[in-house]
Parts: structure tokens; sequence; C-alpha cells
């Protein structure tokens, strides 16, 4: 993630374009529903928040390590 931050900032409304750019983000379809709510969401709901640009894209920073360290280390069960 920190290697492909270089390209991927300032976290404007670009970003998202961008990110989905990036062809070894694992699991892209949650991925994708993170932007989709910090970035790309226009009309919110009860008890949503706009949340400033910078402040979206340190949120997703951190849900993308998560999910990259979650699918890196994840083994499906024996069935």
């Amino acid at each position: 993630v920190n290697e492909a931050l270089a390209t991927l900032t300032p976290f404007n409304k670009d970003f998202p374009k961008r990110l989905r750019g990036v062809e070894w983000r694992a699991q892209e379809h949650l991925l994708d529903e993170c932007l989709w709510a910090l970035f790309e969401k226009e009309e919110k709901e009860d008890g949503e928040v706009d949340v400033a640009p910078d402040q979206a894209g340190l949120m997703f920073l951190l849900l993308w390590v998560a999910v990259e360290t979650l699918d890196g280390n994840w083994t499906a069960p024996r069935a």
C-alpha cells in the first residue's frame, strides 16, 4: 500500500479512479464499496456526515491496509 501511495495522492475527486487502476488490490469489491461510501456517495442518510477528502483518504488507507493484511493472512478452513 505504501508503495502505491505516491501515485495515488492527493485525496481528491480523482482519487477513486486512480485507486481502481491498482490491479493488485485484494478484495476489490470491498475496497470499491469503501471508496463509494467515502468519496462518491452524494446523498447522505440520517446520521451520516460529510468527511473532508483528506480525512476520508486517511480512513480509506487504514481500511485498505486492514483488507490487504487479512487477505494475505487468512486461509479458508478445510471442509
